[in-house]
C-alpha cells in the first residue's frame, strides 16, 4: 500500500487484532492490506485475498442486519462498529467484532481501515447470561405469583364465606324471619374483604413500579443490533431490520428495553409455532415529533379482537391463545417511561408499536 510509513506499517503488521485496509477509490473496494493476525483469525493468506472484496467472509451465511449499518457508515463516510457472524476459510463460524474508520486524503475518502476481533467466547457468555436471567425472571415471577395467590386467597375465602352466609339469610325470608342487621353486617364484611384484596393488588403494582434501576441515555438502534446478534442464530424465523439513521437517544433502563423487545419477539415466534406456519419478523425504528417509535411487525395470525381493543392484562395468561403475562409486563415497563404500546392486526399480520417520549 502506497503512502504508508515504515513505522505505521510495522504497527499495523504487529497488531494483535486483525487489520484490513480497503481501497475505496476502486469500484469493487478491494483489500490492499491485511496483517498476520487477520490471516490467523480467518485462515486466509494474503496472496489469496488481496485484491478481493471482504464479502468472502460472509461465505454461505444468510444476509445479516449489520450489513445495513456498514453500508450506511460507508455512504456517510463515518466510523462504524458492529458484531456479525463470519466464516473462516475452513468453513467454521465465528463472531467478528468489526470496527471501521475512514481514511481521507485531501478531504476525499481514499481508504477504510477495519479492525477485526474474535468475540465468540464473549457472545457465548452473553447467551448464557441471558438464559440465566430468563430462568431467574421465571423463578421470581413464580414466587411473586405464589405470594400474590397466598395473600389474596385469604380475603377471597372470607368473601366466599360471607356470601354463603348472606344466601342462607335470604333463604329465611320465606319463613318471615329475615334479619336485616345480619344481612347488612355480611355485606359490610364482603366490602371490607374486597378492599383488602384491592390493597394487596395495589401494593403488588406499587412494588413493581418502585423498583430501583439505572436509567441511561440509550440509542435504541444499538441495543436492537446487540439483541439480534445474540438471538438471530437461535431464532427459527428471519428477522429483518429497518432502523432509522441518527435516531435520538431515550432515557431508559437497558434491561427493561431488552426485556420488552425480547418478550414481543418471543410472542411472534410462539404465534408462528402455534399455527405451524412460516413467517418473518421486521423490527423498525423511527423518530416522530417528540418521540421515537419502535415497531415489531410479523406475518403471523394476529391477536384476538378483544385483546386488541382492551390491551394486555398483567398476570393474565391463556394456554389456548398463548398470550398473557409477557405482553402485560411489556405494557407495565413501557408505562414506567410514560410511553404507550398499541396492537394492530393488518393484512400482513400483527403490528406492535411502542412510543417512547424524548
Amino acid at each position: 500500500m502506497k503512502g504508508i510509513s515504515d513505522f505505521a506499517y510495522e504497527a499495523l503488521h504487529s497488531a494483535n487484532d486483525g487489520i484490513t485496509i480497503v481501497d475505496m477509490k476502486q469500484k469493487h473496494q478491494p483489500l490492499v492490506f491485511i496483517n498476520p493476525s487477520f490471516e490467523q483469525l480467518t485462515g486466509y493468506s494474503a496472496h489469496e485475498i488481496i485484491g478481493k472484496n471482504c464479502r468472502f467472509l460472509q461465505g454461505s451465511l444468510p444476509p445479516q442486519p449489520e450489513t445495513h449499518l456498514i453500508r450506511q457508515a460507508l455512504n456517510e463516510q463515518k466510523n462504524c462498529r458492529v458484531i456479525l457472524r463470519n466464516m473462516k476459510r475452513d468453513g467454521s463460524l465465528f463472531w467478528n467484532e468489526l470496527s471501521l474508520a475512514p481514511i481521507k486524503e485531501n478531504n476525499h475518502l481514499s481508504y477504510y481501515i477495519g479492525i477485526q476481533k474474535d468475540v465468540t467466547e464473549e457472545i457465548i457468555q452473553n447467551q448464557t447470561i441471558i438464559q440465566v436471567l430468563e430462568q431467574n425472571k421465571i423463578a421470581a415471577m413464580r414466587e411473586a405469583i405464589s405470594n400474590f395467590a397466598d395473600q389474596v386467597s385469604q380475603p377471597l375465602t372470607a368473601i366466599s364465606i360471607y356470601s354463603k352466609a348472606c344466601s342462607l339469610i335470604m333463604e329465611k325470608v320465606e319463613d318471615g324471619t329475615f334479619e336485616f342487621s345480619r344481612m347488612h353486617q355480611g355485606l359490610e364484611n364482603i366490602k371490607a374483604q374486597t378492599l383488602i384484596a384491592n390493597e394487596i393488588t395495589r401494593t403488588l403494582n406499587d412494588n413493581f413500579n418502585d423498583l430501583n434501576f439505572f436509567i441511561e441515555q440509550l440509542n435504541a438502534n444499538e441495543l436492537i443490533i446487540q439483541l439480534i446478534n445474540i438471538i438471530k442464530y437461535t431464532c427459527p424465523y428471519p428477522i429483518h431490520l429497518n432502523l432509522a439513521p441518527r435516531l435520538p437517544e431515550i432515557k431508559i433502563n437497558r434491561e427493561h428495553l431488552a426485556q420488552i423487545l425480547l418478550n414481543l419477539l418471543r410472542n411472534s415466534v410462539e404465534a408462528f409455532q402455534r399455527c405451524g406456519m412460516d413467517g418473518q419478523i421486521t423490527l423498525s425504528s423511527r423518530h416522530q415529533a417528540n418521540s421515537i417509535i419502535l415497531e415489531i411487525i410479523d406475518t403471523g395470525p394476529g391477536l384476538p379482537d378483544d385483546f386488541i381493543n382492551n390491551g394486555p392484562v398483567p398476570f393474565f395468561t391463556s394456554k389456548t391463545s398463548g398470550i398473557g403475562t409477557g405482553l402485560g409486563i411489556c405494557r407495565k415497563l413501557i408505562e414506567l417511561y410514560e410511553g404507550h404500546i398499541s396492537f394492530n392486526n393488518d393484512e400482513v399480520g400483527l403490528k406492535v408499536s411502542i412510543h417512547f417520549p424524548l
